[in-house]
């Protein structure tokens, strides 16, 4: 147990920073794009590359991922202080407390697994290519363009939060699995050396059990 719990601590630690810095990263970035196309909307740029359609359009979405990027829950950057919350000492407690982190441990890669899966690239492609639409419908025929470089933008962008996505989580539940043995199942444990017998004692009988 003490074994266990070590490496879970020592993995969280090795997850934070790069959970911290990826949630900020693209927090800032999506409000700096958002701040940008605002401002290119209000002043209604016009040329080739964009138009006030296409800005407003680009800010929804920016907005759209950094709420999403900051409300999901993504445990590679929490797992450490959720581990260590608070649990009062003793046997059973340092127990929960290793079912907790293993809870976490799988949760961090169920976070990272979601976030490269087949459903996060349908979302993101699927978001880009709806706001294209909605450009090319306000501008008519002429709009193809700004809504091609709008759903282009959108889906190169996501595609990169993607496959940014820190995956130390996959690494350490790996190794801890490949150690300990899958989450949730119940340690194997060696046959044990059992003696016992039966032996006169000072209240009649006594009965002995060797292990």
């Amino acid at each position: 147990m003490a074994e266990k719990l070590e490496y879970l601590d020592a993995a969280f630690d090795d997850m934070r920073p790069g959970g911290i810095a990826w949630v900020t990263t693209w927090a800032v970035v999506y409000q700096g794009l958002f701040a940008y196309q605002l401002t290119e909307a209000v002043r209604g740029t016009e040329n080739w590359m964009t138009s006030r359609p296409a800005s407003i359009v680009g800010a929804v979405e920016c907005e759209i991922s950094f709420v999403l990027t900051v409300a999901l829950p993504f445990r590679p950057m929490t797992a450490r202080r959720q581990f260590h919350e608070e649990i009062s000492p003793g046997l059973k407690s340092r127990a929960r407390r290793l079912a907790r982190g293993e809870r976490l441990l799988l949760a961090a890669k169920g976070d990272v697994d979601f976030m490269r899966s087949w459903i996060s690239h349908v979302a993101y492609i699927g978001m880009s290519l709806v706001g294209g639409a909605i450009v090319w419908g306000i501008e008519g025929r002429d709009g193809w363009k700004h809504a091609l470089i709008s759903a282009g933008g959108g889906i190169a962008l996501g595609i990169v939060n993607i496959w940014s996505t820190p995956i130390k989580a996959l690494k350490h539940h790996a190794v801890y699995t490949g150690k300990y043995g899958e989450i949730g199942e119940p340690a194997v444990v060696g046959a044990l050396d059992i003696q016992w017998g039966v032996a006169p004692g000072p209240a009649g009988v006594t009965a002995w059990l060797l292990f």
